[in-house]
This record gives C-alpha cells, structure tokens and sequence, in this order.
C-alpha cells in the first residue's frame, strides 16, 4: 500500500524551508528513515501529473542535501550479548538464567540455540551464565562447553613428585597417648632386699612376678632390662580440610541476549 501522493504540478522551483529540529538522535533517525522511505518508486501513488518518479526524484535530492549531525548505528543482531547492571533487561532484551521460553514468539533466537540447552516441543531452554564466566574457544575448552569449578581440594595427586621439606611455625600436632606401660623383659634377674628376722636376705624373681613390699627398707638391682611398649600413640591432625577459593577477583552482573 503507497504511504505518499504526488501533487498537482511538476514545476522545479526551488522552496527553502527552514525546521527546527529538536536534538534527539531518535528523531533524526526517524526523520531520515522517513525520507527513504520517499526514495523509493513504490511507495508512491500517483495523483495528478505529478508522476511517481518525479517525486521520488525529489525525495532523493532532499536526502541528498540534508545536514543532520546524527550517529545511527548499525542494528543489533540476535543472539547479541552483553552486561547488564539490572535485574530488569531493556525491551527486546532476555536474561541468561536458563529460563524456559517459547519458539514461537522468539524463532530468530530458537535458530541459534534449538534444544541445546533442553526444552521440547514449543519450549527452549536459554543458557545460563549465574555464576560463569566466558572464555574464548580452543585449546582448553570447546564451544558450549562448561569447565572449571570455583573451589578445589588439594589432594595427594596435586603436590609435586619430589621429596619436599617444610618449615612450618604456623602450628602444632599434638600426640594423643591413652596410656600404657613397659614391664620387665622376660627372663630378668630382679633382685629386692629386705629385712626379716634382722637379717638381710635376697629374693630373686623372675619377670612378671608378683611382690609384696612390706617393711621394705632397702632395695638393690643389677641387669633389668625393659620391654618396648606400644601403647596406641597417634598423633592428632592439625588444618580442617577446607577447600580453597580459586576464583579470581569478580564482580556479579547480568548477562542479557538480545532476543530478536
């Protein structure tokens, strides 16, 4: 359907008219928008003998001379993405959250994505970026793939291959003994002096023998040798075993697709 008519008359006399223009990029943008769409043969209905081409023609000049200091950006594409401050995205504009949305009301973006991300039937499934950040393709990692995690334990397999010394005053082990004794080696000479009947007299016993110690008023010994004992020592831990943050410094923003 033409969105303009031609006139009465083909004169070429020239009209200077002067606007004032309020501005505003947007309507600088709509205004030369406007003016090509005047450019073009088939958005014209002729009335008169002012023939379509003629004002077409004059459209072309006007678009010609005019003089706007306007900046109009190419458009943005779908599936472009970028950083957002906000929980609110601007209009025309999803959140990277994993959300369910529909290919019916988003196709442009449906051809991006389709089920990669889950979904079925009308309903695809956005990526999401809550907690990730991007890293260029190659090498390390392939497209849509997900690696990495933001804490590790260092486990055996992590320290190096070589006898490693420590110097360590950070803290302490301490040894937990429950208790334990070393009796007499078997086969020792144990020899007790005592007194009975006032004359001194030695008892000789072997290891493990039971003694009863009264009125002892002196004692003697020669070649005790003592049994090692393991009395269940360990020594206790020392750390807590927590993991360790291995993110580099961040900072939580929004990551929004534009959405066709």
């Amino acid at each position: 359907m033409p969105l303009f008519r031609t006139g009465n008359g083909t004169t070429e006399d020239t009209v200077i008219v002067a606007l004032e223009l309020v501005d505003l990029d947007w309507f600088k943008r709509n205004l030369i928008g406007a003016l090509e769409l005047m450019c073009r043969d088939e958005n014209w209905s002729e009335v008169g003998d002012a023939p379509t081409d003629f004002a077409r023609d004059k459209a072309n000049e006007m678009l010609e001379g005019i003089m706007l200091d306007v900046i109009i950006p190419p458009p943005t594409p779908t599936g472009a993405t970028m950083i957002w401050w906000t929980a609110t995205p601007p209009t025309g504009w999803l959140i990277l959250n994993g959300a369910g949305i529909s290919k019916t009301t988003y196709p442009e973006l449906f051809a991006i994505f389709g089920y990669a991300y889950g979904g079925a039937g009308d309903t695809f499934l956005l990526p999401t970026m809550a907690s990730i950040s991007p890293m260029g393709v190659g090498g390390y990692i392939a497209l849509n793939e997900l690696k990495g995690n933001t804490q590790a334990n260092i486990l055996k397999a992590n320290l190096p291959a070589y006898n490693l010394t420590v110097t360590d005053t950070g803290h302490v082990h301490s040894i937990n003994d429950p208790g334990h004794t070393h009796p007499p080696a078997a086969g020792t000479t144990v020899f007790v002096g005592r007194t009975a009947g006032g004359s001194t007299d030695w008892v000789r016993a072997t290891a493990g023998a039971t003694f009863r110690q009264d009125n002892v008023t002196g004692s003697n010994s020669t070649g005790i040798s003592v049994n090692s004992g393991g009395g269940g020592i360990s020594v206790n831990l020392a750390g807590s075993g927590d993991a360790l943050d291995i993110v580099h410094p961040v900072r939580g923003v929004y990551f929004i697709i534009k959405a066709g």
